[in-house]
């Protein structure tokens, strides 16, 4: 399954194929949930349950890590700022 491949890769390679095969895989979610005389429809909403739960998790870690970057660079940006404003504004 190519969708498999991608959410297990994570968002961070291609974020637009990554978020197509989350799409596919919760059209196959909804195929097998509204066909449920397939036989091995217990084992593939198994698994392509447990893959959307993997995606939902990769997307929160990536979040995670994009909001500690902007974090550390407010933070510096704030003190460069405060520097800045020390150095030419207030008297010795």
């Amino acid at each position: 399954m190519q969708a498999e491949a991608k959410v297990l890769r994570g968002p961070h390679e291609d974020l637009e194929m990554y978020l197509e095969a989350v799409d596919q895989l919760k059209s196959v979610n909804q195929f097998f949930t509204r066909n449920p005389k397939f036989k091995t429809t217990d084992q593939a909403l198994s698994r392509v349950n447990n893959l959307l739960s993997k995606a939902i998790s990769k997307l929160e870690d990536e979040f995670k890590q994009i909001l500690t970057s902007y974090r550390l660079v407010t933070q510096m940006l704030f003190w460069i700022v405060l520097t800045l404003f020390v150095n030419c504004y207030l008297p010795y």
